[in-house]
């Protein structure tokens, strides 16, 4: 095998990226049940004494879950990247942003009720998590050409376009909603931003079976 450190870390950043999913698909599952219930409710199909508090335990449930896959797949990412950067150097520029993600999560928790400063703050958090992702499909594609997978290369490449897309989207999105705040510029903002999440789904898929592959083509050099 040319480089075990890079096939060890990629393996523990696939876990840790299907652990995020796996989290954030328990947080939508809650919320939709809670949105369910409530309906429910609304229309006098339950008595709302009965179910308050089951919804309360959904929603207590469904964020510990998440959070606690959301831990564990930081530290199981930041494990990953630093075992890879022992064969690819980009690799060590995630680990280091990864760092300045952790900073930065507390300075939300310290500015959460500031409206303006709590907005600012989560687009800087999305914005450096897209760059650990793009050193990350960086790396991969170092050790493709080291390699000479041709496949992986083109993979890596799909994917730097639709991240650009993704980020391009979101940015006129956030531009749109900040500057103009009538309802026109909020129904187009917000149709800017659902196109946005499905080119973060198909992002986040392929990005996900990227990795697998990589994971493969590693094992079997």
């Amino acid at each position: 095998m040319q480089f075990p450190n890079a096939e060890k870390g990629i393996k523990k950043i696939f876990a840790s990226a299907v652990l995020e999913i796996i989290g954030a698909a328990g947080m939508v599952i809650s919320a939709f049940i809670t949105l369910v219930i409530a309906a429910m409710i609304e229309q006098g199909s339950v008595g709302e004494d009965s179910v308050t508090g089951l919804i309360g335990l959904i929603g207590i449930i469904g964020l510990a879950v998440s959070l606690i896959l959301t831990l564990i797949a930081k530290i199981l990412s930041i494990v990953g990247y630093a075992q890879a950067s022992k064969d690819e150097g980009s690799f060590k520029i995630a680990i280091s942003v990864s760092i300045a993600i952790i900073a930065v999560g507390i300075l939300y928790l310290i500015f959460y009720n500031h409206e303006v400063l709590s907005n600012i703050i989560s687009q800087i958090m999305d914005l450096l998590s897209l760059i650990v992702v793009i050193y990350v499909i960086q790396g991969i594609i170092n050790l493709a050409e080291a390699i000479g997978d041709a496949k992986i290369i083109k993979r890596g490449k799909t994917l730097f376009i639709l991240i650009t897309i993704l980020y391009g989207l979101t940015c006129v999105s956030n531009l749109i909603a900040a500057i103009f705040k009538d309802e026109t510029a909020s129904i187009i903002a917000s149709s800017i931003s659902l196109v946005a999440e499905l080119f973060g789904t198909i992002q986040l898929i392929i990005y996900i079976v990227f990795l697998g592959k990589a994971k493969k083509m590693l094992k079997n050099n």
